[in-house]
């Protein structure tokens, strides 16, 4: 019979057990360098997105409803359009157009923004707001 070299020897001489037991703190976690800053990008894009999609949103209505004002009244003075607030609803919806088209041409500085998720949540919440008091306006006449 051959003998074993002298450093495999001790380690085949333990039981299988004790080889494959794990350390108690458990086995290290598993990190893969392209994951690192994965989570934050994935949530940055969402955030972008939500950004852009409210503002092409709003813009849209903007575009339709100034439209439908200008050429059925001309541009209608604050007691045409039923108030302050219904103003400030038609205010925020023609003034997404631009923005739109801000947010699209500086897409890569807002992903890299630290700004860029609140402002994406503060622009869902304005246009919530906008557009539920705007259909509660037509709703109730």
């Amino acid at each position: 019979m051959t003998q074993l070299p002298t450093a495999v020897a001790p380690v085949l001489s333990q039981p299988l057990q004790s080889r494959n037991a794990v350390a108690p703190d458990g086995p290290p976690p598993l990190t893969f360098p392209f994951e690192k800053g994965r989570h934050e990008t994935r949530k940055r894009e969402r955030a972008w997105v939500q950004l852009f999609g409210c503002l092409c949103l709003s813009a849209g209505n903007g575009i339709a409803l100034s439209t439908a004002l200008a050429a059925l009244y001309g541009i209608p003075n604050l007691r045409e359009l039923g108030g302050a607030k219904t103003a400030l609803i038609v205010a925020w919806f023609a003034l997404c157009v631009p923005l739109a088209v801000f947010v699209y041409a500086a897409r890569e500085k807002l992903l890299r923004s630290a700004a860029l998720v609140p402002l994406a949540h503060v622009t869902l919440v304005l246009t919530g707001i906008a557009f539920a008091t705007y259909l509660l306006k037509i709703v109730r006449g």
